[in-house]
C-alpha cells in the first residue's frame, strides 16, 4: 500500500500533459468499449485508450467482516446483525507484485512502455513494497528497475524485502540519511526528464497523477460491485504518500456520487511529509488530469468537485502514527491478531494495521450512535507478496550469506542489526529445496 514522498512533484500541468501524451500515444478508442473494459472506461469510453499493462486479477474480492462485526456489536450491547462492515480485497499478489501497488504500477508502466523507456526508476524506504512491485513487474516488461533507497527501523521484514528486492534485478542505491536520499531522488528525476526516452521515473509509492487513474477506476469496480444502494458511505483506508485515497476522491467525483461517499484516510507518515492538504490537492490533480484526458462528449458529463473545503468528502486522521513511521505498540499488534483472529485477514504493522484501528473505532462509535444504515467499507491495500520463493530461487554467490551480493552500504543493516553483538550475522542461510 506506501513510502514517503522523497522529491517535489512536478507541476500540476505538467502532470497533465504527461497523461495527454501517453494517451495520444496508445491506441484509439472506439466508439464504444467492450464489455470487459475498465470501469472507468464503460463510463468514460474515450479513457479506454489509456496505456495499461495487466498485473493482476481484478474485480478484486468485496466480503462481509461478519465475525469482527458481531464482536463489535457484542462489545457494544448493539442488537445482532452482519453485512455492516465490508472489506474490499486488494491484498492479493502475483508473485512480488501486489495490493495497492498494482493498481498504480498498471498505469504507471502502461506509460511508460508507450513511451518505449528502456528503464524505470524509483524511491522507497528499506522495506519498499512499492519498490520490490516496481522492480519485479518492470522486470516481466523487459525493463531494468533503479530503486533509490532510504532509512527506516531494520527489521527481519525490512531484510528479507532487501534481499527480495536484489533478486528481483533491481539496481538498489543506498542512503542513510533522509537528506542525501532526497538529493539523490531529486537527480534520478532530473536524468529522467533529460532523456525520457531511455528513464521513466515513479514517484513513491506511484502516487502521481497517472498512478492514482488505478484507484479511479477502483472506485467504478466497487460501485459496480455493490450498485446505488449497498454503496458505502464511508471508506477507510492507509494514506502515506496519499495516492490511494487521492485516486478513490477522483473516482468518487467522475462517477458523480460526491458527498455520499466519504474518504476517511489515516496517516501513517509524519506530517511533514504527507498532510490533509496534500491529500486534497494530489486528488484535485488527478481529477483534473483524467477529466482533460476525455473527449469533449466525455468531458461534458464531469462536474467539478469542492476537493479542497469539503469535509463531507474526506476526513484526514493522524492520531494513529505512534509510535512512528514503521514502528509498532501494543494497539497495533492487538488489531492485528484481532483480524488475523477473527477474519482470517492479515495486516501488516506499518500501514494497514493503524488504519484498521481507525475503522475499528470508527465502527465502535458509529454503532453506538445507531448510525449503521449503509455500509462502512475498509479498504485493504496491503498484500503479503511471496519474498522467501523469490530469495530462495535465486543464484547467490553464498546462500550462507546472501546479503553480500547486495551493495556494499546496506552490509551494515545485517551485519549489525540493533541489538545484536558487532559481526553477527543477521541474515538467515538461503535453503534450496
Amino acid at each position: 500500500m506506501p513510502e514517503r514522498r522523497s522529491a517535489p512533484r512536478a507541476p500540476s500541468a505538467a502532470r497533465a500533459a504527461s497523461l495527454l501524451v501517453a494517451l495520444a500515444l496508445a491506441p484509439a478508442a472506439g466508439a464504444a468499449p467492450p464489455a470487459e473494459a475498465l470501469p472507468i472506461a464503460r463510463a468514460f469510453p474515450s479513457f479506454a485508450r489509456a496505456p495499461r499493462v495487466d498485473l493482476v486479477a481484478k474485480p478484486s474480492p468485496l466480503e462481509s467482516l461478519d465475525a469482527l462485526e458481531s464482536r463489535l456489536r457484542a462489545a457494544t450491547g448493539s442488537p445482532a446483525g452482519r453485512g455492516w462492515l465490508l472489506i474490499k480485497h486488494d491484498d492479493v499478489a502475483d508473485g512480488l507484485v501486489g495490493g495497492n501497488k498494482a493498481r498504480k504500477l498498471e498505469f504507471l508502466l502502461g506509460e511508460a512502455s508507450a513511451r518505449h523507456a528502456r528503464a524505470v526508476v524509483t524511491s522507497g524506504r528499506y522495506g519498499t513494497n512499492h519498490g520490490l512491485a516496481t522492480a519485479a513487474a518492470a522486470r516481466r516488461l523487459g525493463m531494468a528497475a533503479t530503486v533509490v533507497l532510504g532509512p527506516q527501523p531494520v527489521t527481519g521484514a525490512v531484510r528479507q524485502k532487501l534481499l527480495a528486492l536484489h533478486a528481483a534485478g533491481a539496481e538498489m542505491r543506498f542512503h542513510s540519511s533522509v537528506i542525501g536520499w532526497a538529493l539523490d531522488v531529486a537527480w534520478m528525476k532530473i536524468r529522467s526528464l533529460l532523456d525520457p526516452a531511455d528513464l521513466y521515473y515513479i514517484p513513491a509509492s506511484g502516487t502521481s497523477d497517472t498512478g492514482s487513474v488505478g484507484y479511479a477506476n477502483a472506485f467504478f469496480e466497487l460501485l459496480d460491485q455493490t450498485g446505488d444502494e449497498g454503496l458505502p458511505d464511508e471508506i477507510v483506508v492507509a494514506a502515506s504518500t496519499g495516492g490511494t485515497a487521492a485516486g478513490l476522491l477522483a473516482g468518487i467525483c467522475l462517477s458523480g456520487r460526491w458527498g455520499r461517499v466519504q474518504v476517511r484516510a489515516v496517516g501513517v507518515t509524519e506530517e511533514w511529509l504527507q498532510s490533509e492538504w496534500l491529500l486534497r490537492s494530489e486528488a484535485r490533480d488527478a481529477f483534473r488530469a483524467i477529466r482533460d484526458s476525455l473527449d469533449p462528449a466525455d468531458r461534458a458529463r464531469v462536474e467539478e468537485c469542492d476537493f479542497m473545503e469539503s469535509r463531507s468528502a474526506l476526513v484526514y486522521e493522524h492520531g494513529y502514527l505512534a509510535p512512528g513511521y514503521g514502528k509498532t505498540d501494543a494497539a497495533t499488534d492487538s488489531v492485528v491478531r484481532l483480524l488475523r483472529e477473527s477474519q482470517g485477514v492479515e495486516l501488516d504493522p506499518t500501514f494497514t494495521a493503524k488504519a484498521m484501528r481507525h475503522f475499528v473505532d470508527r465502527a465502535r462509535d458509529r454503532l453506538l450512535a445507531g448510525e449503521t444504515h449503509r455500509p462502512l467499507l475498509f479498504w485493504n491495500t496491503y498484500a503479503p507478496v511471496d519474498v522467501e520463493t523469490a530469495i530462495r530461487d535465486h543464484r547467490w554467490r553464498d546462500p550462507s550469506a546472501p546479503w553480500r551480493d547486495l551493495p556494499a552500504g546496506f552490509h551494515a543493516l545485517f551485519a549489525r542489526p540493533d541489538g545484536d553483538k558487532p559481526g553477527r550475522d543477521a541474515s538467515p542461510a538461503v535453503t534450496r529445496r
